[in-house]
């Protein structure tokens, strides 16, 4: 029955993951697009993302979710 509980609470944050992963790719600033960085092809595959000092809150509130995190991930 445990299983069966954890099963149906992260179905929930799958959908959510999975929502998130279906928003289209966009140009920003001209600086990323796919596999392409200032509109020049990547020559090598892009092995790890890191990112610094990322802060996020939800629309319409004053408490941040995230707050001046920082990681990278690699590839994998």
């Amino acid at each position: 029955m445990f299983n069966i509980v954890n099963i149906c609470k992260n179905n929930l944050y799958i959908e959510q993951l999975f929502s998130f992963l279906d928003y289209p790719v966009k140009e920003v600033d001209n600086k990323v697009i796919g596999n392409k960085v200032n509109n020049k092809i990547l020559k090598k595959p892009i092995e790890s993302i890191e990112f610094r000092n990322v802060s996020f809150k939800y629309p319409e509130t004053d408490h941040y979710a995230l707050k001046n995190v920082s990681f990278s991930l690699k590839k994998g």
